[in-house]
């Protein structure tokens, strides 16, 4: 029986929901975040927005914690269309670590 050990990390990253964590080559932690934030302010006029557009590509961030593992972040921006500017612009959310 394979044993299985646990810990904590402190993401540091206000406003995200863990969607799920798995192992990738033995050693490094991914772990797939989505914001919980329903808003964003347009790139262009800076009002608050609320139109969801859907989702962009995935990103996946090296994070640098201290436990000797790599982890990775896997996120998928949110898009929202902005009903103020010409054009509608697309505005996406951006993952903030808190500490860096």
């Amino acid at each position: 029986m394979a044993s299985q050990s646990s810990y904590t990390i402190e993401l540091d990253i206000p406003d995200i929901s863990i969607i799920s964590t798995s192992l990738i080559r033995e050693q490094d932690l991914l772990i797939e975040v989505e914001s919980t934030l329903a808003t964003v302010a347009c790139a262009q006029c800076r009002r608050p927005i609320s139109e969801f557009d859907g989702y962009d590509a995935p990103r996946k961030m090296r994070y640098l914690p201290s436990t000797g593992r790599k982890l990775y972040i896997l996120f998928r921006p949110k898009r929202f269309r902005c009903p103020y500017c010409d054009r509608h612009p697309i505005t996406l959310q951006q993952l903030k670590p808190t500490n860096r």
